[in-house]
């Protein structure tokens, strides 16, 4: 399978609030690229307090030590690298910054937003630092473009960019060969949406990385709002073909975070890179500081943009995927339904009804339609529907969004075993057993990993 694990219990990029920092309150969005045997990751944030003014920083880390989590270089000496004023545009707002190497340089794409509806524009660099204003290349009487960013990527010498269109949901490729002027618009990604599904409203932030002869789009999904998504979920299309994607059957690859966690609430923007053989994924989270269940937490989980700037901030979080294969290896790889021993790998105690003990009980793990899974036993499903502690129980009702689970797949970090973590789509917590069963928020110990067995 699939799946991205959350490697930091705190972001790599912290809002400015409390920080000396150049950007104030939040700081969002990725575009990152491997460029001169380094590692860059472009991010954007207001300047200081001016909330109508956001410019561009960067923050790298050299690939031949790169682990994600130390050695980065935060530049506080230039950023940030590129601000509306350095494109004349005054008070305007950059956004959904994203970035693609081609032709020995690093172009970034970014939504331009003053008075007029959004536009996108392109600035280039020789050295990833001092870019040179391009100009616009997307402009609403010039193309179908929704606003919600763009992600491009290098696919054998033309460079090939998804967008969204303006009714939040379908999606657009398009392609360039200088990285300015872009031609060939095909409506990409147009499916029905699943109900129930992560991604069933809208979808945004795309981002897309090449692995000969395939394209994969990572983007957010929301079910319910136009810019709030829960998860990240997964397509792909041959490259001799942008009109036809393929959606990946084992979605979503990401969950936002735990309630009372910084990415408890959405997340956009997925950067996924692969350095050192190693796939990392660096994303936008937004969530609360307040404990889990919480008005300030539940806000976050449950309304878009909830208090946004007062108790809502948007953070730089980083992922990782647990496998050593390329994605193509996997695409078709199985899901995990099936009848399972579900055993703690910290205790050895197995999971039963609500419970954990020494007897053998057998889990029935389901996939629903929506692509989330059911854990259940006796006719009973596994349930988690409270923020505040975390306490399973068990009810009856399959269709209950507290009955919801998403499964990670982490058995390439640990052994040739399946191991997996379990986490609820309703609380985001995860299914842990220290002494007694409950659902707790991430912290990465083996309490929270399950070994799953026929």
């Amino acid at each position: 399978m699939i799946r991205l694990d959350k490697s930091l219990n705190n972001a790599t990029l912290e809002h400015g609030r409390d920080t000396d920092e150049w950007y104030g309150l939040n700081v969002l969005n990725t575009g990152g690229v491997i460029f001169n045997d380094t590692v860059f990751i472009y991010y954007r944030g207001p300047v200081g307090t001016y909330e109508p003014s956001h410019s561009i920083g960067v923050i790298t880390a050299p690939v031949s030590d790169f682990n994600g989590k130390v050695n980065w270089n935060y530049h506080k000496d230039i950023n940030p690298i590129l601000s509306p004023s350095d494109l004349s545009l005054g008070d305007a707002k950059l956004a959904n910054v994203s970035a693609a190497v081609y032709d020995g340089y690093v172009y970034l794409y970014f939504n331009v937003k003053d008075t007029g509806p959004y536009r996108c524009a392109v600035a280039r660099s020789s050295d990833g630092f001092n870019f040179t204003d391009l100009g616009n290349c997307l402009t609403p009487s010039s193309a179908t473009f929704g606003g919600g960013g763009c992600g491009v990527v290098d696919v054998d010498g033309t460079l090939v960019m998804m967008h969204g269109v303006p009714t939040g949901r379908e999606t657009s490729c398009r392609t360039s060969t200088d990285g300015v002027v872009w031609d060939n618009f095909a409506l990409a990604i147009d499916d029905s949406p699943i109900a129930g599904s992560c991604d069933e409203y809208s979808r945004v932030t795309q981002r897309l990385i090449y692995e000969d002869p395939y394209i994969y789009a990572f983007i957010g999904g929301s079910p319910e709002f136009e810019d709030w998504p829960e998860a990240f979920i997964l397509y792909r299309a041959h490259k001799a073909n942008l009109q036809s994607w393929e959606r990946y059957s084992q979605n979503p690859v990401f969950l936002r975070g735990s309630a009372g966690t910084w990415d408890e609430g959405a997340l956009w923007s997925p950067t996924v890179l692969k350095v050192n053989n190693e796939w990392y994924m660096f994303y936008e989270g937004a969530g609360s500081d307040s404990a889990g269940g919480s008005s300030n937490s539940n806000g976050a989980r449950d309304d878009d943009y909830y208090q946004y700037s007062s108790t809502t901030f948007s953070r730089i979080g980083l992922a990782k995927d647990n496998s050593l294969k390329t994605l193509t290896e996997r695409w078709s790889d199985p899901g995990m339904e099936g009848d399972y021993y579900v055993r703690s790998l910290q205790t050895g105690l197995y999971l039963g009804e609500a419970e954990v003990s020494t007897t053998k009980n057998k889990i029935t793990i389901d996939k629903l339609v929506n692509e989330f899974y059911t854990l259940s036993i006796n006719d009973s499903y596994l349930i988690s529907d409270d923020r505040n502690d975390g306490e399973i129980s068990t009810g009856t009702d399959e269709d209950s969004i507290y009955a919801h689970w998403h499964i990670i797949d982490v058995s390439s970090t640990y052994s040739s075993l399946k191991l997996v973590k379990i986490q609820n789509r309703y609380t985001g917590y995860f299914l842990s057993n220290a002494e007694t069963l409950t659902s707790r928020k991430w912290d990465g110990k083996s309490d929270q990993i399950w070994y799953l067995k026929s």
